[in-house]
């Protein structure tokens, strides 16, 4: 109900100032359509008092991105607090065992045979996905599987055996970013 609230909100703002905008009477600060117009067919750029009608609609879209970025402010937090786990477990007969102790220091060897679904926490990704090819290596030579995103400090630790297949890891990065956007700084620029 309050997200609803708060969503009317500022569909209500954002109509209010784009009507604002446009239907606003002129005055002696701007040009009408038809100047400005034939400036663009000629080739030239509208002069600066040509801008002037277009400052209140630049004022109402930044005061619409702040509005926003408060409205977000709780919707973000907690996807970022998602963002800060993984885990999952697997179905598919996936074998193997895996440690990262950062993106460069991961080191292991996990087999998964085509159609191997994993269930669980990858941050923002979709909960289920499937694992066809196989994490080898170690250090910086270590192949991930494609549809799994290792994030750069991600400690984490993944065994499979066969039925029993699982995987739990803390990507401290994500966390850093949970922390700094409780300051609203977006570490890694993924607010909405």
């Amino acid at each position: 109900m309050i997200i609803r609230i708060i969503l009317i909100l500022f569909l209500l703002f954002n109509f209010t100032c784009a009507n604002t905008a446009v239907g606003q009477e002129p005055n002696s600060s701007n040009i009408d359509l038809g100047e400005e117009y034939s400036d663009y067919n000629k080739g030239r750029l509208p002069s600066a008092r040509g801008k002037a009608s277009g400052g209140r609609c630049l004022k109402c879209k930044e005061q619409a991105k702040q509005i926003s970025s408060v409205l977000m402010y709780v919707p973000n937090r907690i996807l970022d607090f998602f963002d800060i786990f993984r885990v999952d477990v697997g179905l598919g007969g996936s074998y193997g065992g895996v440690l990262r102790l950062s993106e460069p220091l991961q080191m292991g060897i996990r087999k998964f045979p085509i159609g191997s679904m994993r269930i669980g926490l990858h941050g923002r990704q979709w909960p289920v996905f499937f694992e066809d090819k196989g994490e080898y290596g170690f250090g910086p030579d270590f192949h991930n599987t494609p549809q799994r995103k290792v994030t750069p400090v991600e400690i984490g630790v993944g065994v499979d055996l066969i039925v029993p297949a699982a995987y739990v890891g803390i990507s401290f990065d994500e966390l850093a970013d949970f922390v700094l956007g409780i300051f609203t700084y977006d570490m890694s620029g993924d607010d909405y």
